[in-house]
């Protein structure tokens, strides 16, 4: 739960359950199209698709996706008002028989509300830590501030001179998936995207795949690039993954594939208003 929602109780919030449905197509050309519906109760309502285009049966494989959806706050609506959009392209081609490129592009756009905060939160201004974003007195507060706001440094915030705030928010709100990395956006790397930052945004990417004769070894670089600025700053992240994946045993046809090795280096460098940098491996 974000800070901006309050729970006089501190305990879990109880919500009656899920609905889901999918229809999907698959022709023998290799074009297939989805299309979901997710209904989480008293959290929110999801509309999604995805297709695939294969363009012609050259060596070079070359390939269009889509995707997109729409998402909005349902019933109680108990982490705040949710409105939602994000629309995906990602196009690829094989290089030559072992290399294979692949660019992707994500947008969601950002939504403004002006209103009038609760006691209890503020936003601060100025170019110290925390500028930008909505702030919260546990003491203070006696009510919840009912958006889905943006997380980790995106400015969420700014004052008017008549003492309203507006808001910044439009974030894709992705209970199952939140904080692990997994959601299906074309421009999600293996640390954090624009659905764990809760936020709007555009983002793009491009990697470069190498893949040996026997299928045993894989080895990819990808780079992606984040622009989460709002009217509050300006703010882009930038991330660069590198890759190998070994397998035990040529790949076959069978489940088991043999025991993996994987080997991961992940560098990533924020800019704005409070630059950061960070390597893992």
């Amino acid at each position: 739960m974000a800070n901006n929602i309050y729970d006089p109780s501190g305990l879990t919030i109880q919500t009656n359950g899920f609905m889901y449905g999918h229809a999907g197509y698959a022709s023998t050309n290799g074009f297939a199209a989805n299309a979901y519906v997710y209904g989480m109760q008293n959290i929110a309502n999801i509309l999604w698709f995805d297709a695939n285009f294969p363009l012609g049966t050259s060596k070079f494989k070359p390939f269009v996706k889509l995707q997109g959806g729409s998402e909005s706050n349902a019933g109680s609506a108990v982490i705040g008002k949710i409105d939602s959009s994000v629309f995906g392209v990602q196009a690829g081609v094989n290089l030559t028989p072992r290399f294979s490129l692949t660019a992707g592009y994500d947008g969601i756009p950002l939504h403004t509300d002006r209103v009038t905060l609760p006691a209890g939160y503020t936003c601060p201004a100025g170019a110290t830590a925390g500028a930008g974003v909505i702030a919260v007195n546990s003491q203070l507060t006696t009510a919840s501030l009912p958006y889905f706001l943006p997380n980790g440094g995106t400015g969420n915030c700014s004052m008017n001179a008549n003492g309203t705030a507006n808001l910044y928010d439009g974030g894709w709100a992705s209970p199952y998936t939140d904080s692990y990395g997994i959601d299906p956006l074309f421009t999600t790397p293996t640390t954090v995207g624009m659905v764990d930052r809760r936020s709007p945004g555009n983002a793009v990417t491009a990697r470069i795949t190498y893949t040996n004769p026997t299928k045993q070894f894989t080895s990819y670089v990808s780079r992606t690039y984040f622009d989460y600025s709002t009217p509050a700053y300006v703010q882009s992240t930038y991330e660069t993954d590198i890759d190998a994946l070994y397998y035990f045993k040529p790949i076959s046809t069978g489940p088991y594939r043999g025991l993996l090795f994987h080997y991961a280096m992940r560098f990533r460098r924020r800019a704005g208003l409070l630059p950061t940098m960070a390597y893992r491996n």
